[in-house]
């Protein structure tokens, strides 16, 4: 879907949101420990590419959330001519329509086959601006069960430890800082697909994901499928497992990391002259 419908038109309201999302059991399955986060913020940011993912936890947290001041927040990368200013126009028109604030950036001078993390770098400082002008507690993003696998994944064929295999988490902090959550990070991308279709809501498909020269895109076309192949095979829900060995290497994550606080703390009040941390 390449445009959005006229909301207020459709009758789209908290209440119907709500119904869907509980008919449909996406409720359930919305981590915990970001339910329990937003309860106590006032005012979240909330990413949105205007792809499905983002407009379907956009949708939800609106609906379920509704004292919290929500600023939507989107980068245009401009690095997909027309189609990315579309995406921005359609994530405007989408904040309008649910009388919600929208912070929108372009990149001025964008970078000819620039590369992931160079993307990243440019939307986390878009991010940091508006956290620091808007007084935003957190930024909620759209990141779902399909993207833990597919970062696995990933992160397994560059080599990495136990803090990076545990990611994306459901509450974690980025650069300077920020406070990301998660909220469907146990739910699959087609259950998103089905609560916006139950409330007619359209999005946009991102063209970007279709160029090989990044390693996601190569793992969600050839190695996710083959994946989820295989374990179906053999009996098991690929999905699930990987999922809940996210949620275990996170648990050591942490253990590791308190030990190394505990340990610090604990030089610091034997030799409190032999310690420095800058």
């Amino acid at each position: 879907m390449s445009r959005a419908p006229s909301i207020i038109e459709k009758g789209l309201d908290a209440k119907r949101v709500q119904e869907a999302a509980c008919v449909l059991g996406l409720d359930r399955r919305v981590r915990e420990e970001v339910l329990a986060a937003l309860r106590d913020l006032k005012s979240v940011g909330l990413a949105c590419s205007g792809g499905l993912d983002s407009v379907a936890v956009f949708a939800w947290a609106w609906a379920h959330f509704p004292r919290i001041r929500w600023t939507i927040l989107h980068y245009d990368h401009a690095v997909r001519g027309e189609a990315s200013a579309h995406d921005a126009a359609f994530v405007q028109d989408l904040a309008r329509s649910l009388e919600t604030d929208a912070v929108v950036d372009r990149w001025s001078k964008p970078e000819e086959r620039a590369s992931e993390a160079r993307l990243r770098e440019k939307r986390f400082d878009f991010f940091k601006k508006a956290v620091s002008e808007r007084g935003l507690g957190a930024i909620v993003t759209g990141h779902h069960a399909d993207d833990v696998v597919e970062t696995f994944l990933m992160r397994s064929l560059r080599g990495v430890g136990v803090e990076g295999l545990s990611a994306p988490r459901p509450d974690s902090r980025g650069p300077g800082g920020m406070r990301f959550l998660r909220p469907f990070l146990s739910i699959e991308k087609d259950l998103l697909r089905q609560f916006l279709e139950t409330l007619g809501l359209g999005w946009r498909e991102d063209t970007s994901n279709e160029r090989p020269q990044y390693l996601r895109n190569v793992v969600r076309k050839e190695l996710l499928p083959k994946f989820y192949e295989v374990s179906n095979t053999a009996g098991r829900d690929g999905r699930k497992m990987l999922t809940q060995t996210r949620d275990a290497l996170q648990r050591d994550a942490e253990m590791v990391e308190w030990a190394i606080c505990e340990a610090l703390q604990s030089a610091r009040l034997s030799r409190p002259d032999a310690l420095s941390l800058d």
